[in-house]
């Protein structure tokens, strides 16, 4: 995997950042298995992307990870190959203001 050099921003450190990547691809890597999705990877998704807290780290997994279609919609969003429509708002908003989505 490409290492990438995070900086500090006014709300996440560079180290938070870096953590936080880590946490994401084990996910990835082991499946999406929910003893893989860690709190802080929960706690960034919906504190830095626009996500809503679904009441708990079990309910948003349950959201988004149980079911392979489910799944795949939150994946796409992120894929700025595809439409990135928020499955949260329907809209491209948030992705684009997260420079995921769209031109930086």
């Amino acid at each position: 995997m490409k290492q990438y050099v995070f900086r500090d921003s006014e709300f996440m450190s560079a180290r938070e950042k870096l953590l936080v990547q880590k946490a994401w691809v084990r996910f990835l890597k082991n499946g999406l298995r929910s003893e893989d999705f860690s709190d802080r990877l929960y706690k960034h998704l919906i504190n830095h992307c626009g996500f809503i807290a679904h009441y708990s780290r079990a309910g948003y997994y349950t959201t988004y990870f149980e079911n392979g279609e489910d799944t795949t919609r939150f994946l796409s969003q992120f894929d700025k190959r595809g439409e990135c429509r928020s499955v949260e708002y329907g809209g491209r908003g948030v992705m684009e203001n997260m420079r995921i989505c769209g031109e930086p």
